[in-house]
């Protein structure tokens, strides 16, 4: 039997966010290993996404459903992870 709190509105937003972070990240890094310039140009016209960001996007997502599941080491695990490649891309930027 589902509670309130398994089947509120937020946490089904919450799934299919974090779904569509690790389809769109795991598209684009499938895409670099296979050298497909499509599936790494998210947008025609655009830049492509580059890997790191994929990866980003992969670990966000799982980081999101780790939370919702009540994982919360794994949440904060892999979101220390994504802040360490933020950090350690972040001299390049500038």
């Amino acid at each position: 039997m589902k509670t309130s709190t398994e089947s509120s509105p937020s946490l089904s937003f919450a799934r299919i966010c974090s779904l569509l972070l690790l389809l769109l990240g795991g598209g684009v890094f499938v895409g670099w290993l296979v050298e497909s310039i499509p599936m790494v140009a998210v947008v025609p016209g655009f830049a492509p996404m580059q890997p790191n960001a994929a990866l980003c996007f992969i670990l966000c997502g799982a980081a999101l459903l780790a939370g919702i599941s009540g994982r919360e080491q794994w949440t904060t695990a892999l979101g220390a992870l994504v802040g360490a490649i933020g950090w350690q891309l972040f001299p390049s930027i500038h």
